[in-house]
C-alpha cells in the first residue's frame, strides 16, 4: 500500500474515533456526523487535495442499537444524518465515508467505518432515503440558517433522548452497556 493511502486511512481512523457525542447549543462541543463529516473533508482538502461534498439522508433512530429504555425516549424517531462523499483520484469515483461513530462503541453493537482509503465506508445509520448532492447542499444551508434560538427549541424538544444518547454511549465506550436490537 502507498504512503498516501496509509496517511488517507490514518485520517479517516483519527477523526471518526472522536468520542461521537451530539451537542446542538454549543457547537464546539458537537461531535455528532455533522461536525466529523465536515472536519474530515476540510481535513482530506487540505492534507491531499481530495474535493468532497456532504451527503444527506433520512433515517429512524428506533433503528439503532440501542436499549428500549432509551428508544423509549425518542420524541420523533425520524431525523436526518450527514456523511462525506470524497472524490478519489485513484479510481476517479465519489466514495462515500461515514466517520460518525467511533470504534469505542463497536463493543455496544454499532457498526464502525472502517476505510481502504480508496472505496466507500459503511454508514453509520440505514438511510430510508437518501437526498442527491444538489438537494444535500440546499439542506445543508437550511441547516446554517438556522437560529440559535430555533436550535436550543430543538434541542429542548428532544432534550431527553439527546442527553440520554450522549450519556449511554459514554457508558458503552466503557463497556458498561451492551448491544441491543
Amino acid at each position: 500500500m502507498n504512503s498516501e493511502i496509509e496517511r488517507r486511512i490514518c485520517a479517516f481512523n483519527e477523526m471518526r474515533d472522536i468520542p461521537y457525542h451530539i451537542d446542538l447549543v454549543n457547537k464546539d462541543l458537537d461531535r455528532s456526523c455533522v461536525t466529523k463529516s465536515v472536519l474530515l473533508g476540510e481535513r482530506l482538502k487540505m492534507g491531499f487535495g481530495l474535493a468532497s461534498r456532504i451527503v444527506c439522508c433520512r433515517f429512524r433512530w428506533n433503528s439503532m442499537p440501542l436499549p428500549a429504555a432509551l428508544k423509549a425516549r425518542i420524541s420523533r424517531s425520524d431525523s436526518w444524518h450527514e456523511y462525506l462523499e470524497v472524490m478519489i483520484p485513484d479510481t476517479e469515483t465519489w466514495a462515500a465515508l461515514d466517520p460518525t461513530l467511533d470504534s469505542g462503541l463497536k463493543k455496544a453493537g454499532f457498526p464502525i467505518a472502517e476505510w481502504d482509503g480508496l472505496g466507500s465506508t459503511i454508514l453509520a445509520v440505514k438511510p430510508i432515503q437518501t437526498f442527491t448532492p444538489e438537494q444535500s447542499r440546499r439542506l445543508v444551508q437550511v441547516r446554517a440558517d438556522l437560529s440559535a434560538t430555533a436550535l436550543r427549541q430543538y434541542y429542548e424538544e428532544n432534550a431527553d433522548f439527546i442527553d440520554g444518547l450522549n450519556a449511554w454511549v459514554a457508558r458503552a465506550r466503557q463497556g458498561l452497556e451492551t448491544p441491543h436490537a
